[in-house]
């Protein structure tokens, strides 16, 4: 056949350029996009729950700081609330138009008490204590003595006081200190109603007013990540506190954030951006601890890491392209020269002039080896007939080979019979003749033929009583087997070997007479053949290598038939059985097989 160049070849090429392209592209791409899909995922939930994380961190962390300052409140509220004398004491007391040395003393030690955490503690402004009086008294810690309400320049919490009647709140005040002050300063306090025991009346209030600037600074100095917002907002919804940030929220935002879910992380999208919001609330005022933060800030990094993987995808595809162009546009040529020499070897013309005859890829070792294979056609032609012709003379030799053992056991019959007829009775001979006969019929028989242990006993001990007239009975033989396992089918020529080698390894060059014990049981759901003799034994050193060479299936020169047989056992049975050698040297051997029964029933 002739192959000429054309359409075909032209459609060919193409089809040739689109598999490579499939073939180096696809491969080079797809891992690609596979390992940026992956690391952008990764990179974003690893990123959320980390962020989440450190935000909790965070707002625990501001949590803890900033309801420490409420423990003055607790203390002061129990103060007055588990000792109402002091109570009663301060009421009558500011209800008194004139005060006794004793109650200046009594004055004296309260005020100690309640200014002691306000000269303490850099975050508390102030501190008022006041019991309702006609008056209008009350204890200020920026005042000394009492401070009445209608000189005091601070009177909008008494106002508050009036209005509530929970137990406790906070508020955002704007205060002056003195009359001069121009601009007021943001406070934020707490209101601690006071209410006799077992009782709801609230007969007077704790005032804890706190520096906003102290709290302020606090949150400013927290490890927030870049453009995080940190938010303290009251049970109103109100902003108590919020730290500093470079970019500006609107306060429709801010609301969108504070009443947006109940979860400990969401998103919220406004107009602008998408926000990351966590928040923790406190039982304590019914506060919550609110961080926002950009979501393009978070996803910085995964984005960075999908630009990349498309410029790295661009790439990859345009030098993919170039490179398959140029091999494709190479090889075309190589196939040129190769269609070439077929088409010259078929029409017996001379070769045509090649571009190039060097060996530099699998196209030009093709180009130099493809006239050398025509050759090596015909050589190949004349090894085929030759090995047919070996096959044909093996078939005949093993053909041969099956006609002698026959031809040996008929003579051996003949021989029975002429002994017989010379001494006229059965005698010694006699005996021989007929178990070597057994044993050479047995071995004669198919291979692949099922044996039963009854069969295998047989042959076994025609084998030994033909060994017993040899030895001069150096040894004796004991059977211990299961009522009625003689039935059981097993692979032929198995118990031979082993008696065999226990004879030949352990007993011939014994002094004494020996033993041989042969036991065979049923251990369901497998068969356990034990062959025990009392001979030499093996050494230690040579009872390793026997196993190691079991193991491998090596060759052993001196114990060919325990190599044989373990080698039959595992192709017959599978490769966990086999058999295991135990002896000791001076005391015996003792060789173990284990066979399935299932399978040994089934052969």
């Amino acid at each position: 056949m002739t192959f000429r160049t054309g359409n075909k070849l032209k459609a060919l090429t193409y089809r040739y350029l689109t598999k490579n392209m499939l073939l180096f592209i696809t491969p080079l791409c797809i891992p690609i996009l596979i390992l940026g899909i992956f690391s952008i995922t990764t990179t974003k939930s690893y990123n959320e729950h980390e962020i989440d994380k450190n935000n909790m961190t965070i707002l625990f962390q501001t949590q803890q700081n900033v309801e420490m300052t409420f423990n003055e409140m607790d203390s002061l509220s129990l103060m007055f609330s588990t000792n109402p004398e002091i109570s009663v004491s301060l009421k009558e007391t500011l209800k008194k138009s004139t005060t006794s040395y004793e109650d200046l003393e009594f004055l004296k030690i309260i005020r100690s008490f309640i200014e002691t955490p306000a000269y303490a503690k850099p975050y508390i402004q102030s501190i008022y204590v006041y019991f309702e009086n006609e008056r209008h008294q009350f204890i200020a810690t920026t005042k000394s003595g009492f401070a009445e309400l209608d000189s005091f320049i601070d009177t909008s919490w008494y106002q508050s006081f009036l209005s509530h009647y929970e137990n406790a709140w906070t508020e955002l005040r704007q205060v002056k200190n003195f009359e001069f002050e121009t601009k007021p300063t943001s406070i934020l306090t707490l209101y601690r109603n006071l209410a006799p025991v077992n009782t709801t009346h609230k007969v007077g209030v704790i005032v804890l007013n706190i520096n906003l600037s102290y709290f302020e600074k606090l949150l400013n100095e927290l490890p927030t990540s870049p453009q995080q917002a940190i938010m303290i907002v009251d049970d109103h919804g109100k902003i108590v506190l919020r730290n500093k940030i470079s970019y500006a929220l609107s306060v429709e935002d801010i609301q969108k954030f504070i009443g947006a879910s109940n979860d400990s992380f969401f998103r919220v999208k406004t107009a602008e951006d998408t926000y990351m919001i966590s928040q923790l609330k406190s039982d304590r005022y019914h506060w919550r601890y609110i961080s926002v933060i950009p979501q393009r800030i978070l996803y910085k990094g995964p984005n960075d890491i999908q630009k990349l993987t498309i410029l790295i995808l661009i790439l990859s595809f345009t030098l993919g392209l170039i490179v398959t162009f140029y091999l494709n546009k190479k090889n075309d040529r190589r196939i040129q020269d190769i269609i070439a020499i077929i088409n010259s070897a078929n029409d017996n013309t001379p070769l045509p002039v090649l571009r190039s005859t060097t060996i530099k890829d699998e196209f030009g070792f093709i180009i130099n080896n493809i006239l050398q294979k025509f050759i090596e056609q015909k050589y190949l032609k004349l090894q085929l007939h030759e090995r047919q012709y070996k096959q044909q003379v093996a078939e005949l030799l093993a053909l041969q080979s099956q006609i002698n053992p026959h031809f040996l056991f008929n003579t051996l019959q003949t021989i029975y019979w002429k002994v017989l007829q010379f001494t006229g009775k059965p005698n010694e001979a006699n005996e021989m003749l007929e178990n070597l006969s057994d044993v050479l019929k047995y071995s004669l028989e198919d291979p692949y033929t099922p044996a039963t242990i009854g069969d295998e006993i047989n042959y076994a001990k025609s084998y030994i009583d033909i060994q017993k007239v040899r030895y001069k009975d150096k040894f004796n033989v004991f059977w211990e087997y299961d009522e009625g396992i003689e039935a059981r089918q097993v692979m032929r020529l198995l118990l031979q070997p082993l008696l065999e080698n226990a004879i030949y390894h352990g007993i011939k060059e014994k002094a004494g007479k020996s033993s041989i014990k042969v036991k065979i049981h049923d251990r369901s759901p497998e068969l356990k053949i034990s062959v025990i003799d009392s001979g030499l034994g093996i050494p230690a050193h040579r009872l390793r290598q026997i196993r190691d060479d079991l193991k491998h299936r090596e060759e052993l020169s001196s114990h060919i038939g325990l190599m044989n047989t373990n080698k039959r056992l595992k192709l017959m049975y599978g490769e966990q059985y086999g058999m295991k050698v135990f002896s000791k040297q001076g005391i015996g051997t003792v060789i173990q097989i284990h066979i399935p029964i299932e399978k040994s029933s089934l052969i």
